[in-house]
């Protein structure tokens, strides 16, 4: 091919490779235009006249051949392909010459960036020798501060008594921006609230506020690192002038003063300089050792101090010399401000040792809320800190020791054990000596005195009555009181009087009259089958009351049970119980149900586990009254009959009756349960119920039958009822919740509850309910409101949950919409409410350039099933639409508050027009979605935006504090032709 490509001819990207034709029409029109253009050109009116000849071929090539055009493509990316390789030979080329003195600084990176028009992080990657961090100014490139600034910083440390402004925020010279400006504002919030302002007060407030100022931004801190670094480069003075007393600097004595100044914060290249000067205008000898020997040591990047190359912590401040990054694990030198591999702010990690040093000292005190508070400020600067984390675990422990420990402490003063509470307030104490709990002790002495001297009392009167008196006073006071308890065990009271037994087919009621002994009374009541409590040990107890009357719900129907009441007070019982006759409760079958079969009447019941034996009475016209009273009916089972004796259109009556036989062999029988069945045609079921959503309701239909009416039941548990299965309608009720008819043939149910809804439609006529084909139904909502938005590579995708929902699943393919929540070629992944709600999204952090199809379905839990909702539908396109860029421009005062704030606004493209956009604020967080926050700045439909960022004035008076803003489409139909590319969330909040 000896022609120009045309994809690199007409500037087409081929990464994706432009197919789209509209695309290709629009390129050839421009460059069109543009050789045009240059045919009046002196140097490139010959090329551009080539390129207009070829236009025709660039036609059939691009527009008319897709063949040739994919054909041209490919020779395109070859080309590209072979160019990037040439030039990176050439980058590599310049980076070994660099690199031959063993390293490449950082302006050297950016100058080769700039050179062959690449990131400078390529660059960095093919880099394989170290890099030497660079300034971005020099000390000769930025000004110091104005004289009279750095005079009144100077005069204000002087009275506070710190070095610099570092020294007066407790932080390292290495702090993050970020860390320097916080804590400036605390110190600033600290002294300006203290009324007594004295000098050092007004000192310290002065200091803050310069603090803000000169750590508001890298260039501003430079400045005064400048400032810093020439003040202490003056120090130097009177070293030299002791060093060089004979004119001359020997090697060993220029070693030993460069490594001086840099534990004055002095950089070694400038205190060295400063030397080499100093000597100069002197005309001193300055002989240069051939080696500093600080270049083979380790600095200490919070002091500055040179150690030997070998140590592994500063033997100045004993930071450890090398730091391992939190974030991505890089080892690297404590002197660094940030992490060269990831960027974590690695100069805020030496201030969590002062933090921690100061939190080991709280511990030791036993102030562990403040060493809680400490080791979490050491968490912010220097994460996962082993020493912080132990700390804190240790403090949990102790939280916890003291939780339980109060948590006794409240159980027993309830029930009165003070004598434990007392014992638990002295533990308490050597815990935690402050803790509120302790206010208690005083009182709990009291009482306990109280209490022991009614055991006096109790010991020294002869007569019984005020014994007793005096020992129940006693416990009355302190229910753990020992002695007072023994001695009542010692007095056990009189039996009580007078039992009776009340006998029902649910229960057996037990009263009697109060035992005639003084003091505080309980009753303790016992059961044993069949023989009598020998003793207040022997049965099983069934309760200990003070009052006179107890029922028995929880015996067994058929067993024979012996009932005793003993007295009780305090740990004494009474010597002997009162007993009660032998009594056996009888109840009734249980879940009966009654169905017409063919030419017979079926009966079915559970009978009690004891029952000896079922009697069925059958009777027509009306129920049988008792035992006797009708026709009993033969070959009666434990659990069921069948009645074939039986006659068309008649209605027939039973009595279903449980026997039970005593120890004495006699029977006893039930009152009976009756239930009634017409014996006529059963009505037809229904066999095609379907179902539909509308909103927050279910729409049930059928076809109406041809006799009886239709009623559907509904349960969270199946159903074990055959379709055409007919029972009697009384036992509708057993079945689940009914729903009647809305209308012929229909019926509207209003969900109320998250999962599966089993459903049975009834045919109802007379007595009798015929089951049709039940069928199940999901009543879970799905997501509403499915959106998304693109920023920074990142797929946030977004919605609002249904009320009560916890789970979510997010299935997603590139070439359809998945089938199904199991579809095998589907990515997916299950997300809960509060893993969304961390991020107001569920994000995808390295998006593919691919067409997304996602469905969104709610996940529910239904026993040992897991259900999913139909599913909610949407398509992510990353290209094809227009890009809106925005930001967020804050002006703000030297106290860091807004004096203006404005949105500003551009396009990625030339020229786009733009639909109608809302700025939406939030306060405490990002709106997420147009509703959610309040509109404070409105753009019209069809405003012209290009590269250049156009303002927008946000008013201050709409704005509350801790305020987030965001910016979405106002007109929903629109939001799928443009992209708002959305900033760092630090962005935008406001203040």
């Amino acid at each position: 091919m000896d022609r120009e490509n045309f994809y690199v001819l007409l500037g087409l990207s081929i990464d994706p490779v432009v197919v789209d034709k509209k695309t290709i029409e629009v390129a050839i029109e421009s460059k069109t235009v543009e050789w045009s253009r240059l045919t009046n050109h002196p140097a490139k009116r010959t090329y551009a006249k080539q390129c207009l000849e070829l236009l025709g071929q660039i036609k059939q090539v691009m527009l008319e051949n897709d063949i040739a055009r994919e054909n041209e493509a490919k020779e395109a990316q070859k080309l590209i392909s072979a160019k990037q390789k040439a030039l990176f030979e050439e980058v590599d080329q310049a980076i070994w010459i660099l690199s031959a003195k063993g390293h490449i600084k950082e302006s050297e990176i950016g100058e080769l960036a700039k050179t062959y028009s690449l990131d400078e992080s390529v660059i960095h990657k093919r880099v394989k020798c170290k890099i030497l961090k660079s300034s971005p100014e020099s000390s000769e490139l930025t000004k110091p501060l104005d004289q009279a600034i750095e005079q009144q910083i100077s005069n204000a440390l002087g009275i506070v008594k710190k070095k610099d402004l570092y020294d007066f925020l407790d932080l390292s010279p290495t702090s993050s921006i970020t860390t320097l400006l916080n804590k400036a504002k605390e110190r600033y919030s600290e002294f300006h609230k203290n009324s007594n302002k004295t000098a050092e007060v007004t000192a310290g407030e002065n200091l803050a506020v310069q603090c803000m100022s000169r750590f508001e931004e890298e260039d501003k801190r430079r400045q005064y690192d400048v400032t810093r670094s020439l003040a202490n480069l003056r120090i130097m003075d009177r070293w030299l002038h002791v060093a060089g007393a004979e004119k001359t600097l020997e090697p060993p004595i220029v070693d030993a003063l460069v490594k001086q100044a840099a534990s004055h914060g002095i950089k070694a290249a400038n205190a060295f300089q400063y030397i080499k000067d100093y000597c100069s205008k002197r005309r001193w000898l300055m002989k240069v050792p051939s080696k500093l020997s600080y270049e083979e040591m380790k600095q200490c990047g919070p002091c500055g101090v040179y150690n030997p190359p070998d140590a592994k912590n500063c033997s100045e401040c004993g930071v450890p010399l090398e730091l391992i990054c939190p974030k991505c694990s890089n080892r690297t030198s404590s002197s660094n401000i940030a992490c060269p591999n990831c960027g974590f702010s690695i100069g805020d990690m030496p201030n969590a040792l002062r933090l921690v040093k100061e939190g080991k000292i709280a511990l030791a005190k036993g102030d562990f809320q403040m060493a809680s508070q400490l080791f979490s400020k050491v968490e912010v600067y220097w994460p996962g800190n082993p020493k912080a984390i132990k700390a804190q675990e240790e403090i949990d422990r102790h939280r916890q020791s003291v939780s339980v420990l109060v948590g006794e402490i409240d159980s027993a003063l309830k029930k009165k054990y003070l004598y434990k509470v007392r014992k638990a307030l002295g533990q308490l104490r050597l815990l935690d000596k402050e803790h509120p709990a302790l206010k208690d002790e005083q009182i709990v002495d009291k009482r306990i005195d109280v209490a022991e001297g009614y055991v006096r009392k109790a010991l020294a009167a002869k007569d019984e009555d005020r014994i007793i008196d005096a020992f129940q006073n006693a416990i009355n006071e302190v229910a753990d009181c020992r002695e007072a308890i023994d001695g009542m065990s010692r007095l056990p009271p009189r039996v009580p009087n007078n039992l009776k037994l009340g006998i029902t087919s649910r229960s057996i009621a037990l009263s009697w009259t109060k035992s005639p002994s003084k003091g505080d009374i309980a009753y303790r009541v016992l059961r044993k089958e069949d023989t009598p409590p020998s003793s207040s040990e022997d049965g099983k107890l069934l309760s200990e009351t003070k009052q006179t009357v107890f029922n028995d719900v929880t015996g067994e129907p058929g067993q024979t049970y012996y009932y005793a009441v003993y007295s009780v007070r305090g740990t004494a019982c009474s010597q002997r119980g009162l007993l009660s006759e032998p009594v056996l409760r009888s109840a009734d079958v249980e879940d009966i149900q009654i169905k017409l079969g063919n030419g017979c009447i079926q009966l079915k019941w559970k009978a009690p586990r004891l029952a000896y034996s079922i009697e069925v009475w059958r009777k027509e016209g009306k129920q049988p009254d008792r035992p006797g009273d009708g026709i009993q009916l033969r070959g009666v089972s434990q659990s069921d009959v069948t009645d074939s004796n039986i006659k068309p259109g008649l209605i027939y009556y039973y009595r279903v009756i449980a026997v039970y036989h005593d120890r004495d062999n006699s029977s006893q029988k039930s009152n009976g349960i009756c239930c009634e069945m017409k014996c006529s045609t059963p009505p037809p079921p229904v066999m095609d119920l379907k179902c539909a959503r509308t909103g927050d309701s279910l729409l049930f239909s059928w076809t109406p039958p041809s006799d009886g009416f239709v009623e559907l039941i509904l349960s969270k548990e199946g159903f074990s009822l055959s379709p055409g299965e007919t029972f009697s309608k009384t036992h509708l009720t057993r079945l689940g919740r009914r729903l009647k008819e809305s209308g012929r043939g229909k019926a509207r149910y209003k969900v109320d509850f998250q999962g599966v809804i089993q459903t049975i439609p009834v045919t109802i006529k007379d007595d009798m309910a015929v089951a049709g084909a039940s069928r199940s139904f999901t009543s879970i909502n799905d997501v509403s409101k499915l959106g998304f938005q693109i920023s920074s590579g990142c797929l946030y995708l977004e919605w609002d949950w249904p009320s009560g929902s916890q789970m979510a699943l997010v299935a997603y393919r590139h070439d359809t919409y998945p089938i199904s929540p199991e579809d095998k070629l589907a990515a997916s992944k299950q997300v809960s409410k509060s893993e969304y709600e961390r991020s107001s999204a569920f994000v995808i952090s390295k998006m593919e350039d691919k067409p997304y199809y996602f469905v969104v379905y709610i996940v529910a839990d239904v026993g040992k099933e897991i259900i999913f909702s139909l599913g909610e539908r949407i398509e992510v396109i990353p290209h094809g639409r227009a890009k809106i860029l925005y930001r967020i421009k804050i002006d703000r005062n030297i106290f860091r508050k807004p004096r203006s704030i404005e949105l500003l606004l551009a396009s990625e493209e030339e020229t786009i027009s733009i639909p109608k956009l809302v700025l939406v604020s939030k306060s405490g967080n990002i709106p997420i979605k147009i509703k959610d926050g309040t509109p404070i700045l409105n753009i019209s439909k069809g405003l012209i935006l290009g590269p250049t960022p156009r303002a927008f004035e946000i008013s201050l008076n709409l704005l509350q504090p801790d305020t987030y803003v965001s910016l979405f489409v106002a007109e929903p139909e629109q939001s799928t032709h443009y992209h708002l590319s959305k900033p760092r969330r630090d962005d935008l909040r406001l203040f």
